[in-house]
């Protein structure tokens, strides 16, 4: 049975990220509609400090307005800052946490003011433990991804595991992997809040475990020297990260596609290199109408979120 008395929660969550989005959400849904727990507070990590994009791209800052949810920023973006924890210690007094989309670390001093913490993974433990572990399995070319939902220990994502599924990957691309894997969480999530607030003991993690920190990510999606490379590595790296930093003309350039010719331009004129396999590239960045459409396409799913996630998953 469920404890009879809301049980307070934080939810640590980034909003330039949409698994945050969708299981935020749906957490604020779920609070409402059962007698399990009251989201007190909504700590956002993101590093987007513009106020214009923070009112466009907030995109639950409505629904957190009506129902009464706080949202806060920590000092200089740091969940670990002390005059933050002294808030919480302080101010909110809560029971648990969540962790939907946060990628900092908790420190043992945040970690030590809940009873306990529960983190959204978006990788199946232990084998793709750390940063951003969908764009690793698309390169490691697995054939399933997954997420877990587990217990929050002073060591990265070590924790029991309290749920944690797979779906096959078969041509998805990384933002419709990522979208499909967030979908299938969210669903799931009652049930997850359900055995988390009984304080169910979880699956200890078994398998070969496998750590990505950032240092790994900006090794492989930074490109020194794109001509040591082959056209068909290069365009893996590309579609499984989302976007390349090539180096050319002694620049950084952030790739998001490549043209390629069938000679090559004037340096003068072009950007462009030659690959270990003998092909001329140009390195392109989104244009702006594509980035225009994919900001009109974020604000529709942000209007559909605001309404209900139960529309979203239809």
């Amino acid at each position: 049975m469920l404890l009879n008395s809301n049980k307070s929660v934080v939810i640590f969550a980034n909003y330039s990220n949409i698994k945050s989005i969708i299981l935020v959400n749906e957490t604020i849904r779920i609070a409402l509609k059962k007698n399990k727990i009251k989201v007190l507070l909504i700590c956002d990590t993101s590093l987007n400090q513009s106020p214009l994009a923070r009112k466009l791209l907030w995109n639950i800052q409505t629904l957190c307005t009506f129902r009464g949810v706080e949202i806060i920023i920590p000092e200089n973006n740091n969940i670990n800052h002390p005059k933050f924890i002294d808030f919480l210690k302080s101010k909110i007094k809560p029971d648990y946490a969540f962790s939907f989309g946060c990628d900092q670390i908790f420190s043992v001093e945040l970690l030590n003011i809940f009873t306990s913490v529960l983190n959204h993974h978006n990788g199946i433990l232990p084998n793709y433990r750390g940063w951003l572990v969908t764009p690793w399995t698309l390169y490691n070319k697995e054939n399933e991804t997954g997420y877990s939902y587990h217990y929050m220990t002073k060591e990265v994502d070590h924790g029991p595991i309290l749920l944690s599924e797979s779906i096959i990957i078969d041509t998805k691309n990384l933002r419709d992997t990522e979208f499909e894997k967030a979908k299938l969480a969210s669903s799931k999530l009652n049930k997850v809040i359900d055995d988390f607030i009984n304080k169910a003991l979880g699956s200890p993690q078994h398998g070969k475990p496998n750590y990505y920190s950032k240092k790994d990510f900006n090794n492989i999606t930074t490109i020194k020297n794109p001509s040591i490379f082959t056209l068909e590595e290069l365009q893996h790296r590309l579609n499984s990260f989302g976007f390349l930093n090539v180096m050319v003309n002694n620049n950084y350039i952030k790739v998001t596609n490549f043209k390629l010719k069938s000679k090559p331009f004037r340096k003068c004129k072009k950007n462009w290199f030659i690959t270990s396999d003998d092909c001329f590239v140009i390195p392109q960045k989104d244009t702006k109408t594509h980035i225009c459409i994919r900001f009109i396409k974020r604000l529709f799913l942000i209007y559909k979120l605001n309404f209900g996630l139960n529309k979203v998953l239809e």
